[in-house]
């Protein structure tokens, strides 16, 4: 009878697992080294592409709904010019109240703004004040010296700090709003009012045309200036609001948009890295009170073109915050995201690091468009 050897397999032995287990736990520790510098490298094109594609959803919703849509770039913290964090806006229709017997009562008195009026006694100073009410059996009889009593005042429904009130048959007559209401301008003064009053007054940023105040009286009433009455020739114009339900957009935390090397420059920049400041800067949401903060909206209207914009390029510098490239760029640490005004077309491109040169000069020639 033949027996059959059936072979025995051959198993680790303690010295080889041990090599093993080694080799193991030095490939793991290098790939902890390096594989984040690998990625980091890869950050700003990432960055970019991850960018693009939110400026273009924002154009293409602009075309499809047929209204305002776009981009809003919010500073970390104001007058950093670092974003970190962006979000989809979009322009709302402007505001103008109809109805039967809705006016509007427009004065020049003293208001309270210590931004404004910085160092003035007391911090006092004229402004245009504008009161929407509602008096369809003309109970009012419009006069300098007595407002409308507060029971005819109405709400101005969607309008916010920041927006502009425009008296639309007279082009000189435009100004920001500052607030609603305007707090009194003395201790005796009666109080600023409360509940749905308190949102019928808009406290403008200036004087508009019309409202000038007359010449003092001695002494000087609390109140002074021009009034009238309007049923359709007034508006307000809205600024653009984040789009309900949508969340906020963040980079990666490798990567941020830098407005001070972004072109157009930032009004608060001084010319730097050899560069001029532009004329013109897009437009920014500045309110000195603070409600709004330094951000910065791009916007495309319904035909797929930047809104209120000349035709040129607005270029976002979009660097890498561990590796913080030199004035002229270079590499993947800093690159650009134009986006061209006349076309509403959204290009990569790379910054031009020779020295002496600038820095969009890849921008404004057309050449390496795309990463």
């Amino acid at each position: 009878m033949t027996t059959r050897m059936v072979g025995r397999r051959r198993a680790f032995t303690l010295l080889e697992l041990l090599v093993v287990i080694g080799i193991m736990i030095a490939l793991a520790t290098l790939a902890v080294l390096f594989l984040p510098n690998l990625d980091r490298h890869k950050g700003t094109p990432n960055a970019v592409t991850q960018i693009h594609g939110y400026f273009n959803l924002a154009k293409q919703s602009a075309i499809r709904d047929g209204s305002a849509r776009g981009i809003r770039l919010i500073e970390d913290s104001p007058g950093s010019g670092r974003v970190v964090e962006l979000q989809y806006i979009e322009q709302p229709e402007p505001v103008a109240p109809r109805g039967p017997g809705i006016k509007i009562y427009v004065r020049t008195e003293q208001c309270y703004d210590p931004l404004i009026f910085a160092g003035a006694p007391g911090n006092l100073g004229f402004l245009t004040v504008v009161t929407l009410y509602q008096d369809p059996n003309n109970t009012y009889i419009p006069t300098y010296l007595l407002p409308p009593p507060q029971n005819l005042w109405i709400n101005w429904d969607g309008v916010e700090p920041g927006d502009t009130f425009q008296l639309t048959g007279s082009p000189a007559a435009v100004a920001g709003i500052r607030r609603f209401t305007s707090p009194p301008p003395a201790a005796t003064a009666p109080p600023i009012p409360t509940g749905p009053a308190k949102f019928a007054q808009l406290v403008l940023d200036r004087i508009i045309d019309g409202a000038e105040v007359f010449p003092n009286p001695s002494p000087p009433p609390a109140v002074i200036g021009n009034v009238w009455t309007s049923t359709n020739n007034f508006r307000v114009i809205r600024q653009p609001r984040p789009l309900i339900g949508e969340p906020t957009l963040q980079l990666n935390k490798d990567v941020y948009i830098d407005l001070a090397r972004s072109s157009p420059c930032q009004p608060y920049l001084t010319a730097q890295f050899g560069q001029p400041i532009s004329a013109w800067a897009p437009a920014r949401l500045t309110d000195p009170v603070g409600a709004l903060g330094g951000n910065l909206d791009i916007l495309f209207n319904p035909n797929g073109v930047v809104a209120n914009a000349p035709t040129g390029q607005i270029i976002l510098w979009i660097q890498n915050a561990d590796r913080q490239a030199a004035p002229q760029g270079g590499g993947n640490d800093a690159l650009l995201l134009a986006i061209y005004t006349r076309t509403g077309k959204v290009a990569p491109h790379f910054v031009y690091d020779i020295t002496g040169s600038s820095p969009y000069a890849n921008v404004f020639t057309g050449s390496t468009p795309g990463l």
